[in-house]
C-alpha cells in the first residue's frame, strides 16, 4: 500500500480553508471547514466512507462565514466544536455525539460555571481535550458588567461539558489564551496571544512562565509537550527545548537545507519523535516531491524530511497522530491545477499507513 492514503479534491479558494483534523477511537479523522464537519472512516484498505455534518441543516444557525477551525476529540468518540467568526468573539461551544446525530450547546453550561464572572466580555479562544476525556476552554471574561475588570481563564469540565470550573490566569488581562495542551501526565500548558507559554501546577494552584518571547523581535508560533514537564517551542528565532520548568533553554540546530529559522507547527508522537513544518520560502528543496515537513528521532540533533508520496506536496501541514501513531496531514498545491483553472488549489487529506519514524 502507498505510504500516504487519503482523499484528494480540487477546491476553489473562495470555498474557504480546511482546518484541523482530530481522530477518535472509532474513526480515522474528522476535519472542520465552514460550518461543516467531515468524518472519514477507513473501512477496508483504501476504501473511505465520508460523512458531512452541516450545522445549518440541523436546526442550529451559524452566522455566514463561521469557521469550525477548532475541534477536539472526546474519550467516548464524541467531538467538541468551538466555532470561529472573524468579526465576533465566539461564545458558543458544542458537543456532537459519536454518530453525528445529536448536537448539544454546552456553552450554556460553561456560562453557568464561570465562578462569579459578571460577564463574558471576550468570548472563547482555545479548545483542547485530555486523554482522560476532560475538556478545556480558554476564554476572556470580566468580574464586572461594564468590562472594567477583564481577565483570562481556563474552564475545565470533567463530565463531557455538563459542568465547568474556571481558573484565572493572573497578569494577562490584556491578552487571551491561543492554545491549550494537556500532556499524557495531565499537566496543563497554555500559550497566550503575546507568545508567552505557561504551565499550571494544580497541586500549588499557581501558574509558571516557561517561555517568554523577545517582544517585537520574535513571534512564537507553536509549542508541543516533550514529556517530563518539558516543551518544544518554535518561533521566528529558532527551535527550542525548554527544560526544568523554564530554567533551561536549549537551542536546537536547524535542518541543513533551511535558509533561516522558518519553523511553524510542531508535534511530538508517542515515541518522542519530533515533527515540524517550515515556511516553504525558507527551505531549499530539490523538488516538490520533498515536503516542507521535517522529523527528528534524536531530540532535534538531526532532521530528515517527511517525504510526500504523490502530488500536493508543495505545502504540508501536520494535523496530528492517531492512537496507532499514524500521521494525519494535509497537502496543498496550486501549481498542478493552474493550467486548467484559476483561483483553485489541490488539497489532499492523508494519513500514513503505518506509524512514522
Amino acid at each position: 500500500m502507498d505510504y500516504w492514503v487519503g482523499t484528494k479534491i480540487i477546491a476553489n479558494l473562495k470555498d474557504g480553508e480546511y482546518f484541523n483534523m482530530v481522530g477518535t477511537p472509532d474513526t480515522v479523522f474528522h476535519v472542520g471547514q465552514w460550518y461543516r464537519l467531515y468524518s472519514r472512516k477507513f473501512e477496508v484498505m483504501t476504501n473511505w466512507t465520508a460523512f458531512a455534518y452541516t450545522f445549518n441543516t440541523k436546526g442550529i444557525e451559524l452566522d455566514y462565514g463561521t469557521e469550525l477551525r477548532q475541534i477536539a476529540p472526546g474519550k467516548n468518540n464524541e467531538i467538541y466544536v468551538l466555532p470561529y467568526d472573524r468579526y465576533y468573539a465566539s461564545k458558543k461551544l458544542y458537543r456532537i455525539s459519536k454518530d453525528y446525530t445529536t448536537v448539544s450547546n454546552i456553552s450554556i453550561n460553561l456560562e453557568s460555571g464561570l465562578n462569579g464572572l459578571a460577564s463574558l466580555t471576550g468570548g472563547y479562544y482555545a479548545l483542547a481535550s485530555a486523554k482522560n476525556g476532560d475538556v478545556y476552554v480558554g476564554l476572556v471574561g470580566s468580574k464586572d458588567f461594564n468590562g472594567q475588570r477583564p481577565g483570562c481563564y481556563i474552564a475545565r469540565s470533567r463530565d463531557k461539558g455538563e459542568t465547568f470550573k474556571c481558573t484565572e490566569i493572573p497578569g494577562y488581562a490584556a491578552e487571551r489564551p491561543s492554545k491549550i495542551l494537556v500532556d499524557n501526565d495531565g499537566l496543563l500548558y497554555v500559550k497566550m496571544s503575546n507568545g508567552d507559554i505557561l504551565y499550571y501546577n494544580a497541586t500549588a494552584a499557581n501558574w509558571k512562565l516557561l517561555y517568554k518571547g523577545d517582544g517585537l523581535y520574535e513571534i512564537v508560533r507553536d509549542f508541543a509537550c516533550a514529556g517530563n514537564g518539558n516543551i518544544y517551542v518554535t518561533s521566528t528565532k529558532g527551535f527550542f527545548l525548554i527544560k526544568e520548568q523554564g530554567a533551561k533553554i536549549i537551542t536546537l540546530p536547524m535542518p541543513s537545507d533551511m535558509i533561516r529559522p522558518g519553523f511553524e507547527n510542531v508535534w511530538v508522537n508517542q515515541k518522542g519523535s519530533i515533527y515540524t513544518t517550515a515556511d516553504t520560502l525558507n527551505v531549499r528543496r530539490p523538488g516538490y516531491e520533498v515536503s516542507n515537513c521535517y522529523y527528528s528521532t534524536d531530540t532535534g540533533a538531526t532532521w530528515k524530511h517527511v517525504r510526500a508520496r504523490g502530488e500536493g506536496a508543495s505545502k504540508m501541514k501536520i494535523e496530528g497522530f492517531d492512537v496507532a501513531g499514524r500521521l494525519f496531514a494535509t497537502f496543498e498545491d496550486s501549481t498542478i491545477v493552474r493550467e486548467c483553472c484559476a483561483n483553485v488549489r489541490y488539497i489532499q487529506f492523508a494519513m500514513t499507513t503505518k506509524a512514522v519514524e
